[in-house]
């Protein structure tokens, strides 16, 4: 909130007389904030004129505050020491599990991390707290996971009290599945692992199943996105059109964001096809949420009334 008459303090005004340089961008067109020079307040802070309780401390002075971003090494899907620092934080003041559950969920956090050389995939844990949020908030009994890796989404969810079924082939990094079984031993949890490639396990669970899951969480071959999403779209018996699809890495480490995407780099291409698919699809509602890589929250939209 800004603080009305701020600069109107005399000191202030002497300050910014002799500080004016403060303010002058580095082009014409830029305003100050984009200034690589100090600002006024920096100025403030640092003679000991104002203390840092008297000022206006944003998000720009937390990026290079040592006590926020000091200690903290830059998480690659997120980019900044900041925005690693507010996701850390964020998780710290979440729920995921507790019990042997939650202890089940470190074991398998330091296993992916130490054993695998892609454990930087690991979904996050605050993507899973926000995860089990949506089942508990939509209340979705039978949850379908398109992409294990080594379990921790899968633990996560389940132990909201959901039946989890969770669909992987384990190819591209087969040790990850004994971290998937070994993580699940340890939780407790019943959840139903479906080995096989996504579409063809999709298509047999859509004659097998008595109810439609009510959640689905995609976390898996990028190239195939859109291919997921039309057939869980087009078969109300397997996934019930009143809940919700949730798909991981729609940002894909921010590539998405670039004008134009290298030639050859047909997964980032495949990402930024499928965000634009849905976000055009008019049966859907979608929800694109700047969490670590990206998670994208689609709804089947209602009929108007």
């Amino acid at each position: 909130m800004r603080r009305r008459g701020l600069l109107c303090a005399p000191f202030l005004l002497a300050a910014h007389t002799s500080l004016s340089h403060a303010f002058v961008p580095a082009h014409p067109h830029l305003s100050p904030f984009t200034s690589s020079k100090p600002s006024l307040f920096q100025h403030l802070r640092s003679s000991g004129v104002m203390p840092l309780s008297s000022v206006t401390y944003n998000s720009i002075d937390a990026a290079e505050d040592e006590d926020v971003v000091g200690k903290v090494t830059a998480d690659p899907y997120i980019g900044t020491k900041l925005g690693t620092a507010r996701e850390q934080f964020c998780a710290a003041m979440s729920n995921t599990a507790e019990g042997q559950a939650g202890e089940a969920l470190k074991w398998i956090e330091e296993a992916t991390r130490t054993q695998l050389t892609r454990g930087y995939m690991l979904t996050g844990e605050l993507p899973c707290s926000v995860l089990q949020s949506l089942v508990m908030l939509s209340k979705a009994e039978r949850v379908l996971e398109i992409g294990a890796y080594t379990g921790y989404s899968a633990v996560a969810m389940a132990a909201t009290g959901a039946q989890v079924t969770t669909i992987d082939s384990f190819e591209d990094e087969p040790e990850s599945e004994a971290i998937f079984h070994e993580g699940v031993r340890r939780s407790g949890l019943q959840i139903r692992l479906e080995k096989g490639k996504a579409l063809a396990v999709l298509a047999r669970l859509e004659q097998e199943v008595a109810k439609p899951f009510d959640l689905v969480f995609v976390d898996a071959e990028k190239r195939q996105q859109i291919a997921y999403y039309d057939f869980l779209m087009a078969h109300p018996r397997l996934w019930n059109p009143s809940g919700a699809i949730c798909v991981d890495n729609t940002l894909w480490y921010s590539r998405v964001l670039r004008s134009k995407v290298e030639e050859g780099d047909d997964t980032t291409q495949a990402v930024v096809d499928f965000d634009r698919y849905v976000r055009n699809d008019p049966k859907s509602h979608v929800s694109l949420l700047p969490m670590r890589d990206g998670l994208t929250l689609i709804q089947r939209r209602r009929p108007p009334p």
